[in-house]
């Protein structure tokens, strides 16, 4: 299966494209007056996509892994975010290069296939199939060499070059491997 690169909906909701980012701007795009969605509204798509509807706190470029907050506000995940239990994460998957702060775009919950991640410039390469990890240098992008920080439910597609984008799936949600002792310290 290939990168999806025009991403639709199922569902009859009117003003749902998960491919745009949109900017709220009487004088520069006067189209868009006020979102076209409520924050953390959600839509299923082709692929067995799932999306919600957010804004973004940073800056976030396309094929990053972004953190949701209770307030369906996201920015790039990082790995403090990642094990902070707070968030829900997505992917942003819109035709743009990015969405600036304050910015409304559709985050890709799960898909079967087809979605595509950045792979963080200091990750080693691997094969499909290969674990992912929250990406080291850059918030936003997955690394196959990391031991802590394991994105569960991320499954590489194809195989891993570093700094290139990767095909992934999401056949459930996004969760962070937390590591877990089995003989607590006593007390």
């Amino acid at each position: 299966m290939a990168k999806v690169t025009n991403w639709y909906t199922m569902n009859n909701k009117l003003g749902v494209n998960p491919n745009e980012v949109v900017v709220i701007s009487s004088t520069s795009f006067p189209e868009y007056p006020a979102p076209p969605a409520k924050l953390g509204d959600r839509v299923q798509g082709n692929n067995g996509s799932e999306w919600c509807y957010v804004q973004a706190s940073a800056t976030v470029n396309r094929g990053y892994l972004v953190a949701i907050d209770a307030n369906f506000k996201c920015a790039p995940l990082t790995s403090a975010l990642s094990i902070a239990g707070l968030y829900t994460f997505g992917i942003a998957q819109f035709q743009a290069t990015l969405a600036n702060s304050s910015e409304f775009f559709w985050a890709l919950m799960k898909v079967a296939q087809g979605a595509t991640v950045i792979v963080d410039a200091s990750s080693s390469v691997g094969n499909a199939g290969a674990a992912l990890y929250v990406g080291g240098s850059t918030p936003g992008t997955v690394m196959v060499t990391a031991v802590t920080n394991r994105l569960n439910g991320l499954i590489a597609i194809t195989s891993i070059s570093s700094g290139n984008s990767l095909e992934v799936g999401m056949f459930s949600y996004i969760i962070p491997g937390l590591a877990v002792s089995m003989f607590p310290s006593s007390v």
